[in-house]
């Protein structure tokens, strides 16, 4: 009988974790809040192989690089109602449907061009006044931006720009 019962609590013994050591005793008790939490991680690193020469870990492709175009010609004029803004351009890549994106707020308007190997930006972060809406028209020569005015507003606009 005194055998059985040994046997037993060898085999409770066997089923519990093995002791933990403080540091993971007082990770495991506080978690992120341990005083040792920053010791506990282990490294995933590729183990080492002696060699102390540079070790190649992966190769992955870099995106081609795209250059960034400020467009900085331009005109504009004040209607009653609206702004209009006349970019000229002279590459039949901006006649593409989804070459160019207009994103504007009440206070700023940024037209992007992107042709592939580059993006074209026209932006104008603080405008003079406050706008209602935006819209812009691709022709075969120019690029045309309208800028609505509040219907309230009867405020001309001496300068696109603040």
């Amino acid at each position: 009988m005194a055998e059985a019962t040994a046997s037993a609590e060898r085999a409770d013994a066997d089923d519990e974790p093995p002791a933990l050591n403080a540091l993971q005793e007082n990770i495991a008790r506080r978690g992120n809040n341990a005083y040792y939490y920053a010791h506990g991680h282990r490294n995933d690193a590729p183990a080492w192989d002696g060699d102390p020469s540079p070790m190649k870990l992966e190769t992955t492709a870099a995106p081609p690089e795209r250059r960034r175009c400020a467009i900085t010609r331009y005109s504009w004029l004040d209607e009653d109602t609206k702004i209009r803004i006349y970019i000229p351009v002279d590459d039949e890549r901006f006649q593409r449907p989804d070459a160019i994106t207009l994103t504007w707020t009440e206070k700023s308007v940024v037209l992007a061009a992107d042709l592939g190997d580059e993006v074209h930006t026209f932006a104008v972060p603080a405008l003079y006044d406050t706008i209602v809406g935006a819209s812009h028209r691709v022709k075969p020569t120019k690029i045309v931006v309208t800028l609505k005015k509040p219907p309230d507003s009867k405020f001309k606009w001496y300068d696109l720009k603040k």
